[in-house]
Parts: structure tokens; C-alpha cells; sequence
């Protein structure tokens, strides 16, 4: 194997002359790079990066635009797997529109916010920043005050992002958006993997919500191809790339534009601790199971604690029937008194494992129950 690896690469530096696709910025930007490395700027590879012009998503910029630009409050609601450019296309289309200001956007992480107590007083200490001055919101008694700071949302037009809302339990998810929906001119802008967090609210707060939704699906193989080549003309020497490289990397990343970044940005690393001038295939197999391993862990991390006790309870080797999988679940959350969830939740929770291909499933002997099998997480 290691033979037909090295036979690639020699195969790829014979091409190197005519396939090679010269940077943007040329050789001014590979002067910025340090002594041995391939990276000219590493924020291009960051998670908060946002480009100048997303690509492929000009659909999805123009409704959320839309949105925002109304003299009326319009909510949204975001939603698609993870990397397929949420995020990054929200944050252009505000920032192009709005600007970052008392008077413009507020970026809200409910994984960490998860109150509306919370998000309330995060809302406050990211306007007193704006303003760059000490609020009348802050009480050194109270802390933040919830209704001065609503009583200012109703004077100051602000789109609120809830980013990964989805994380919320239903309680809290309901009240921060029922309060927030009727302060007189905040927009709400919600961004989750999939539209069954807006159809589980209870019918009044998602009447008086009524968001306009926006499908992310993920990226084309070609179009994460195009993705990759913008990153590199921005962010890696001259030469330490091509267009043969980086169609094996969106093939990789399946769709998830922030996995082929970030294996861009690895593939390059591990390109100059080799002493190579560029990267090349066996760069990015080894850089992809790690990746991969990686990826998965924080993708289970992200999930509700329900969903990691299902995951945790499918055995690594061999299948479980599904519902000794939901026995082994209703003992662990009475062990740890913890409130199960309704049955119809569980089923949401465990196809949405399946979906997100941490476990499998195939049809078991019986007619009434499933046999589950978990994915080995580090296999791509």
C-alpha cells in the first residue's frame, strides 16, 4: 500500500509544473509565512472566518437579506447539518447589512446560553461592549436587569442569533424565544441542524415566531472544491497546492465544508513538518482519520445528554435489539434520576442517530423491534 501511495505522489509531482494554480496574492503573501511552513494566514482556517463572498449559497443570502433589510421584525430559522455554511453565510449577510453595533446583531451560543435569564444578560454585556460605555443595564446589586434591557429592544431594532437553539431542552427554548419574539423590533435569527426544534415549540410561541426558513443542504463535491481553492488562495504559499488535491479533500468531506478546511489547513501542516513545498495525497490520509475521530467526538458532545445515554448503550461489537436499547436507557435515567423522555422523543432521538450515522440499523428477526449497531466513530 505504502508503494502504490509513493507511486501517487511521484505521479503528482510530475504534473506539478502544469497543474499547479497560482495564489491570488502571490509570492507578497508567501513572504508572510514562517520559516518551514505552508500557511500564510491562519484565520483564513478558523471556525469564526467569515469571506468576503460565501460561495454557492447566493439563494440562501438573498432570503435572509431580505429578511433583515424589512421595516417590520421578520424571524428566521436556519437550519442543515453541520458545515454546510449556516453560520458564515448568517454572519456575512448581517454584517454586510447591519454592521456590528448596539443597533445592528447579537450572537447568542445557546450551548452555552441555555436560560433566557442567560441569554438576557448576555444580550446586555455584548451591548455594553458595543457601545463601548458602561449601560444603564447593569445594577451592582442585580446584576444585569432583564427589563431594562427589554425596555431598550423595543426602542433599538437588533436581530438576536440563537446559534445551535436546537441545544435548548423544550422548556427553556420556549421561553426564550416567546419572550424574545414579542420585543417590539428584534428580529430573531435561529440556526439548528434540522426543523424539528421549531416543530416541537408549543403552537402559541411558534405562531407568534412564524419565522421564514432557510434549507442548508450540504455542498456539491465540486462546489467544496471551489470552497477549498478560495481558502488556499488566501491562506497558503504560492504552489503548496493543487487542484488534484483538493477534489480528493472535498471528496473526503462529504459535504461538510468546515471538515475540508480544517483538513486543508492539517494536510499543509503535516505537508511542512514532511519539508515538502506543497501537499500531497499522503498529507491528507494522514491527516483524515484524525480529523474524522475528531469530527465525531464533537459531534456527539454537541447532542443532548438523552442522546449520548442511547449512543453509550449500543454495544461496540455485536447489535442490540431496540427495545432492550430503550430498557437498558429508562434504568440508567432512574439510576441517575434523571426524567426520561416520552416515548415519541426517544424515537426522534434514536433516528436521529441513525441519521447522523452513529448507529446503523438493520431488521431483526421479529416484527416489532429493530437490531441497532453503533458506526465505529474513527472510520470515515
Amino acid at each position: 500500500m505504502r508503494m502504490g501511495t509513493e507511486g501517487r505522489d511521484d505521479e503528482q509531482e510530475a504534473r506539478h509544473k502544469s497543474d499547479l494554480v497560482s495564489l491570488g496574492s502571490g509570492d507578497a503573501a508567501s513572504a508572510n509565512a514562517k520559516p518551514g511552513s505552508l500557511i500564510v494566514n491562519e484565520t483564513v482556517f478558523s471556525d469564526g472566518f467569515v469571506p468576503d463572498a460565501p460561495l454557492h449559497r447566493h439563494v440562501e443570502m438573498a432570503t435572509i437579506a431580505e429578511s433583515v433589510k424589512s421595516d417590520t421584525p421578520h424571524h428566521m430559522w436556519l437550519y442543515g447539518k453541520p458545515g454546510t455554511g449556516k453560520t458564515v453565510v448568517l454572519r456575512h449577510v448581517l454584517k454586510q447589512t447591519c454592521g456590528r453595533s448596539a443597533d445592528g446583531y447579537i450572537e447568542i451560543d445557546c450551548w452555552e446560553m441555555n436560560t433566557y435569564h442567560r441569554v438576557i444578560d448576555q444580550v446586555a454585556r455584548q451591548l455594553d461592549r458595543a457601545s463601548r460605555k458602561r449601560t444603564p443595564f447593569e445594577d451592582r446589586t442585580r446584576g444585569f436587569a432583564r427589563q431594562d434591557v427589554e425596555d431598550y429592544l423595543r426602542e433599538s431594532p437588533l436581530v438576536i442569533v440563537l446559534d445551535q437553539i436546537d441545544q435548548l431542552c423544550l422548556r427553556e427554548r420556549n421561553a426564550i424565544l416567546y419572550n424574545l419574539a414579542q420585543i417590539g423590533r428584534v428580529s430573531l435569527a435561529c440556526v439548528s441542524t434540522g426543523l424539528e426544534a421549531l416543530m416541537e415549540l408549543d403552537p402559541r410561541v411558534r405562531s407568534r415566531l412564524n419565522p421564514a426558513t432557510v434549507h442548508f443542504r450540504p455542498y456539491f463535491s465540486p462546489e467544496l472544491t471551489a470552497i477549498l481553492k478560495q481558502r488556499a488562495e488566501q491562506g497558503l504559499r504560492l504552489g503548496a497546492w493543487t487542484e488534484d488535491v483538493l477534489r480528493k479533500m472535498a471528496e473526503l468531506a462529504n459535504g461538510d465544508a468546515r471538515l475540508a478546511i480544517r483538513l486543508l489547513r492539517e494536510s499543509a501542516r503535516l505537508a511542512a513538518g514532511d519539508r515538502t513545498d506543497r501537499i500531497m495525497p499522503r498529507h491528507v490520509h494522514a491527516a483524515w482519520k484524525p480529523l474524522w475521530r475528531e469530527a465525531s467526538s464533537w459531534r456527539l458532545s454537541r447532542l443532548t445528554e438523552h442522546h449520548r445515554l442511547i449512543y453509550e448503550h449500543t454495544p461496540e461489537q455485536g447489535s442490540i435489539r431496540s427495545d432492550r436499547l430503550r430498557h437498558f436507557y429508562l434504568h440508567t435515567c432512574e439510576t441517575r434520576q434523571l426524567s426520561p423522555v416520552a416515548p415519541r422523543t426517544y424515537a426522534k432521538y434514536l433516528q436521529r442517530l441513525i441519521q447522523a450515522r452513529f448507529l446503523a440499523e438493520s431488521p431483526a428477526p421479529g416484527r416489532k423491534n429493530l437490531h441497532l449497531i453503533r458506526r465505529c466513530a474513527a472510520t470515515p
